[in-house]
């Protein structure tokens, strides 16, 4: 399904694709497949990419895809997400659906406070970027880049300082595009200590 939202005064196009299994890895490339055929076949940028369970997209009786239904849902966060994508810089005037994700990283590491340090920068980075980007927290990937959230340059060394205030030791300004996503530089802060 397809629809539209007027966000900072331009209509933004989302989509909400239903995907079959679990595999997590597949996720991506998904994204990547609809990204690409949309630009290729339309010219179009999607502001997000929703993907859902099996049969959770609306449909009338005859099969026909209910898009404001479908709208509807994402705004009231009621849709069974199972991975998202958004596009850099999203200013809602809605928020966007939660997504909640499983942190395999976490439940690798050996000890509970490690698990808890890199849970909560991971979850400092996804408010904080939430934040200047305008959107709900449980939007933000940790695995899309922060240049796709759209950060300015001033914007991207403002977080990395407020990043070094809030854990109380000095950090390179660089740390950003040398770790270029949420999850990477949470790892690397983590194995650091």
């Amino acid at each position: 399904a397809a629809f539209a939202l007027v966000m900072s005064g331009l209509e933004k196009i989302f989509m909400v694709l239903e995907i079959d299994g679990n595999n997590i890895s597949e996720y991506g490339e998904v994204v990547t497949a609809v990204r690409a055929a949309l630009n290729d076949e339309f010219g179009v940028s999607p502001a997000g990419i929703i993907l859902v369970k099996r049969s959770a997209v609306p449909k009338t009786s005859s099969g026909k895809i209910q898009r404001s239904e479908c709208k509807e849902l994402y705004l009231k966060n009621s849709l069974p997400i199972v991975h998202a994508w958004y596009a850099a810089a999203i200013k809602a005037g809605t928020d966007g659906a939660v997504l909640s994700s499983e942190n395999k990283v976490c439940m690798e590491l050996d000890t509970e406070t490690d698990c808890k340090s890199l849970q909560r920068i991971q979850e400092w980075l996804t408010k904080r970027i939430a934040e200047q980007v305008g959107v709900t927290s449980g939007v933000i990937d940790l695995d899309t880049p922060f240049t796709d959230f759209g950060l300015a340059s001033v914007e991207a060394v403002g977080l990395m300082g407020d990043l070094e205030q809030w854990l109380g030791k000095a950090l390179p300004p660089t740390l950003i595009w040398d770790y270029p996503t949420p999850r990477k530089l949470a790892e690397f802060l983590v194995a650091k200590d």
